[in-house]
């Protein structure tokens, strides 16, 4: 099993939850401290491969050493390893979940939205604790569905069955009517939210769109649907602040904008998007766990 798969599945999994749930801080968060170090070593793996030309492209592509590159490696998975901890170690306790996700004016704002009669399609990136976010949303009351990857591994369907039990529906991407679905759902005033980092696998030139100023296989599903169901989107984004809880960032309700050529139509929403979301993921560059290659053109022009 390559490390990339094993990382992704429930062994993977299942060790990240052991950690979190049975091993007090003072051992749990040093331990996933030397995980993440014994990883950023492993230089040739693809998952720390993909890091690096991630957070090269987002740095803007500066002249940084190997070195530095790599310690922008470390920092990510010290930072997963840290979001993983703190997702399982408060799994059982509400109480422990609000207090790393403290009441704010955007989580109301994003709550309200269960109670419109318009529906909202949630976008976000894979940024710092996303699931914990979602768990924190849902006890403050959010109602929301949740767009998942089609063919989940192991790893993803545990986390699936969690998130199933915060209350939230899994919309796999493999069913059947998925599209048909969603669109229903907005319609009559439902929330559904995804992730929309992660790059698809087969993508023709044409159809890429723009991240940090270079081309990438990013998904465009989640604008058909929004367009579609005629909803609009709201961008949500989460940071770990230096007290260690987080934050959750919200860019209010965006009205999609329509036009004539429906290839132009999704490609320029698509690119409204990712501007914000490029702009959240600046604030804590080391805070986006993105372990695909978004520019895996970019692999071999490493430093």
């Amino acid at each position: 099993m390559e490390f990339q798969n094993f990382f992704n599945s429930k062994y993977g999994l299942s060790i990240a939850i052991a950690i979190g749930r049975f091993l007090p801080p003072k051992i749990g968060l040093p331990l996933s401290n030397l995980i993440a170090t014994t990883i950023t070593n492993m230089k040739n793996l693809p998952l720390v491969k993909a890091i690096k030309t991630n957070q090269w492209v987002i740095s803007g592509k500066n002249e940084l050493s190997s070195k530095e590159l790599k310690e922008k490696a470390k920092a990510v998975l010290k930072h997963a390893g840290r979001c993983y901890y703190d997702l399982y170690h408060t799994s059982n306790n509400p109480e422990k979940i609000l207090q790393l996700y403290p009441k704010s004016d955007a989580i109301e704002k994003i709550v309200a939205l269960s109670h419109q009669e318009k529906g909202v399609f949630v976008v976000a990136p894979h940024s710092s604790n996303f699931d914990l976010a979602l768990r924190a949303l849902a006890i403050y009351g959010l109602k929301a569905s949740l767009l998942g990857y089609a063919n989940p591994s192991s790893g993803y369907k545990i986390q699936n069955k969690f998130r199933n039990s915060m209350g939230m529906e899994i919309i796999s991407l493999s069913e059947e009517n998925t599209f048909l679905h969603a669109v229903e759902m907005l319609k009559n005033g439902g929330i559904v939210a995804t992730g929309i980092d992660r790059p698809v696998e087969v993508r023709k030139k044409k159809h890429m769109v723009s991240f940090f100023g270079h081309p990438s296989a990013l998904p465009v599903g989640y604008i058909q649907i929004a367009l579609a169901a005629d909803v609009p989107i709201l961008v949500l984004g989460v940071k770990m602040r230096s007290s260690g809880t987080y934050e959750i960032m919200q860019s209010g309700l965006i009205p999609l904008k329509r036009h004539p050529n429906r290839f132009a139509e999704i490609k320029q929403n698509v690119e409204m998007v990712l501007e914000i979301v490029a702009g959240y993921i600046q604030q804590a560059p080391e805070q986006w766990l993105m372990f695909y290659p978004v520019w895996p053109d970019m692999l071999e022009k490493l430093p």
